[in-house]
């Protein structure tokens, strides 16, 4: 067997390990601020910004917006826990248009830290699908380092 193996088996585990932690941690979070007091918010900025590197074309949507907590005033940028890029712009874009639609926009804030703040909230599909792949991507790493030392 070629010592390469294990070490890059080893490498992918551990990327593995990393994505799958940062997926149930935004997950958590996202269902937890489910349950976070509201405040009225203010859509201060709003708008889908295009990233270019050597892999292509990614697209964000990012906000700012204010909302007082007990007479103090905060400014937040957080959509929800885990939100990212995506290589669509119209994904980006409907989530403004759902942002800009709602009649009464409202944050939800951590009670212990309400500088801590998002618009949405819940587990996505964008979660579940992060954590499976993160699964995977583990299982296949394992599996194939196991099979590699079996030979």
């Amino acid at each position: 067997m070629s010592p390469v193996i294990p070490i890059v088996t080893s490498l992918f585990a551990v990327v593995a390990l990393f994505l799958l932690a940062e997926g149930v941690s935004h997950a958590r979070k996202a269902n937890k601020a489910a349950r976070w007091p509201r405040a009225a918010a203010v859509l201060e900025s709003a708008a889908v910004n295009e990233e270019r590197d050597e892999d292509g074309v990614t697209w964000r949507a990012v906000v700012s917006y204010t909302y007082r907590v007990d007479g103090r005033a905060y400014t937040g940028d957080r959509i929800w826990f885990g939100h990212h890029d995506s290589n669509r712009r119209q994904t980006q874009q409907a989530i403004l248009d759902e942002l800009r639609a709602a009649p009464r926009l409202q944050a939800r804030y951590n009670p212990e830290r309400p500088e801590e703040s998002c618009l949405m909230h819940g587990v996505t599909p964008a979660h579940v699908l992060r954590i499976a792949f993160s699964v995977a991507l583990l299982v296949f790493s394992v599996g194939f380092g196991l099979l590699a030392h079996a030979t």
